[in-house]
């Protein structure tokens, strides 16, 4: 189920980034120019981390 959704803007609006919940986990998945960069489970992390992730992805930071 999709929760959040993220878009960059300025240089960075070729990124896009979603945060799910899969069962009891959730899965923050990175998107440039149309294409997966990286799914990212976090299943030990809270909703906030997942969103902070997702939210330093589109600001300019790397897909971790």
């Amino acid at each position: 189920m999709l929760l959040h959704q993220f878009f960059g803007s300025d240089d960075y609006s070729n990124r896009t980034a979603f945060v799910f919940r899969e069962s009891d986990d959730l899965v923050v998945m990175f998107i440039r120019d149309s294409a997966i960069v990286s799914e990212n489970w976090v299943s030990r992390h809270s909703e906030q981390a997942a969103k902070d992730m997702a939210e330093n992805w589109v600001l300019g930071g790397e897909a971790v």
